[in-house]
């Protein structure tokens, strides 16, 4: 599973008193974004596009209700602004939210059984969750959990045996947020198995053959994606490990005619990295938009 682009930090709502959080989530309802700064302890190594939790937390909040209560990206890059509570000159960035709840859609119990190496519970704003494919199964999974679109349908083909067995198995999670993993987890086996397919089990850029050793990853972000550009084998590119992970980082991109390129940051290291100048893959036109995409969004000059 990729992990997608950059990190993903945790962001804290304690005392501070959201006045529109309401009308802002009736808002988020309609399929727009809101933009929202906050306070950031992180000053360095936040970049543009990072992933955000936002999590309920504080003193005089119900324990039940304290958790991911959204999601985001950073939009911003850090900037001196004032404080809410105590005005005073911090540092903040802006988020850019594309879900929040009014209850916890994992709760914090919920997310130290996920994953309990994790500190949850930060007041600190910027906190980085270390684990980045526990990061992403999770943000996916809420970004799939309130994608009207990607219902079981769209994933599972009633025409196959063992799919309708299992589309009528996963009917019966009562659970939104169970049922959320379950769709992004099939989803993106189901992606996998689209991508090997099609690069016949082998790396499109190295043909390498080992499959476990091979990832699926997605040209465009799964959770900035389209339910079908979601399950779209044209947005995605079967790459080693190696590879996966620069190009998930942005650390390479490709360009219209399949080639290769490598970020400024790595120039020095690419050979160590595995990365050669020469390294194509063979493009469709398909796959153009999806890379045109990741260039102006993920790739990192």
């Amino acid at each position: 599973m990729a992990t997608e682009n950059m990190n993903t930090f945790l962001f804290p709502w304690s005392d501070w008193v959201w006045d529109e959080f309401d009308c802002v989530i009736e808002k988020l309802k309609t399929g727009l974004t809101h933009d929202e700064e906050w306070v950031s302890h992180r000053k360095k190594n936040i970049f543009i596009g990072d992933k955000v939790f936002l999590i309920r937390l504080g003193k005089k909040i119900n324990p039940s209700e304290k958790g991911i209560v959204g999601i985001g990206t950073v939009c911003s890059f850090p900037y001196d602004g004032i404080h809410p509570l105590t005005g005073k000159t911090t540092n903040k960035v802006k988020i850019r939210f594309s879900t929040l709840s009014q209850h916890p859609i994992f709760t914090l119990d919920e997310l130290k059984l996920y994953d309990n190496t994790q500190r949850w519970d930060i007041e600190a704003g910027g906190t980085i969750v270390k684990n980045s494919d526990i990061a992403s199964e999770l943000y996916n999974a809420i970004a799939s959990l309130y994608d009207s679109e990607l219902d079981l349908d769209a994933i599972l083909d009633s025409k196959i045996e063992s799919e309708s067995k299992l589309k009528e198995k996963l009917k019966e999670i009562e659970d939104p947020v169970r049922l959320g993993l379950a769709k992004y987890r099939i989803g993106q086996d189901k992606f996998r198995k689209s991508l090997l397919n099609k690069w016949k089990n082998k790396c499109s850029v190295t043909n390498i053959k080992y499959k476990e050793l091979l990832v699926a990853s997605h040209i465009k972000p799964w959770s900035v994606s389209t339910t079908a550009e979601k399950l779209d084998k044209f947005n995605g590119l079967l790459l080693s490990a190696h590879l996966d992970a620069l190009f998930d980082k942005g650390l390479i991109s490709f360009d219209d005619n399949g080639k290769i390129i490598v970020s400024s940051k790595i120039e020095a290291e690419k050979k160590v990295l595995g990365v050669d100048d020469d390294m194509t893959f063979l493009i469709e036109n398909k796959h153009k938009k999806y890379l045109k995409y990741h260039r102006d969004n993920i790739f990192r000059e």
